[in-house]
């Protein structure tokens, strides 16, 4: 499996249970923006290596 397809399968039932533990969506959706900031930074990263 790629890392795509294992994230996919992952971070959902995580997110759903962090809402349920919390009684919030405030931490899931700030994991998930932390989550999405980390793949921008390593995507940004890996295509300066590139040129």
């Amino acid at each position: 499996m790629s890392v795509n397809q294992i994230a996919i399968v992952t971070v959902a039932p995580v997110l759903g249970l962090l809402v349920d533990l919390t009684s919030s969506f405030t931490p899931a959706l700030a994991l998930l923006s932390l989550l999405t900031v980390v793949a921008l930074a390593v995507t940004a990263e890996a295509e300066l290596r590139t040129r």
